[in-house]
């Protein structure tokens, strides 16, 4: 399984993905809208959100149990072996690649996310 593209694709669906040591990445629904001087109309967008931190909300344990038919004690410790080649792989090369979605970059004692320019999420 690849857990990245698990993780993009329930960042897509509106879902939340809280990452031990990183933070959460949320999705959030900009609502659609009407620009009266350009007279364009913007229909209802998602964003993803990353803050510091996490609630201990183990979500994706679940879902990598049901889509790899494996118990969750198998599932907690695929997810303990991305989080640590994760953090270790932004450790030694600053960042990560989160699909289509953005960038985690290592700053200072955190981290940072910088979604893609330009991309909407429908």
């Amino acid at each position: 399984m690849n857990i990245t593209e698990l993780i993009v694709e329930l960042l897509q669906q509106g879902q939340k993905v809280e990452v031990p040591e990183i933070g959460t990445f949320d999705s959030e629904v900009q609502s659609p809208h009407h620009d009266p001087v350009s007279r364009i109309y913007y229909p209802a967008t998602r964003t993803i959100v990353y803050r510091e931190g996490t609630t201990g909300d183990n979500s994706i344990v679940k879902e990598i149990a049901r889509r790899d038919c494996v118990n969750e004690e198998v599932a907690q410790q695929m997810w303990r072996n991305y989080v640590d080649a994760l953090t270790d792989k932004i450790k030694r090369t600053g960042e990560h690649r989160l699909g289509e979605l953005g960038t985690i970059t290592k700053v200072g004692n955190g981290y940072a996310f910088d979604m893609t320019e330009g991309l909407v999420i429908e």
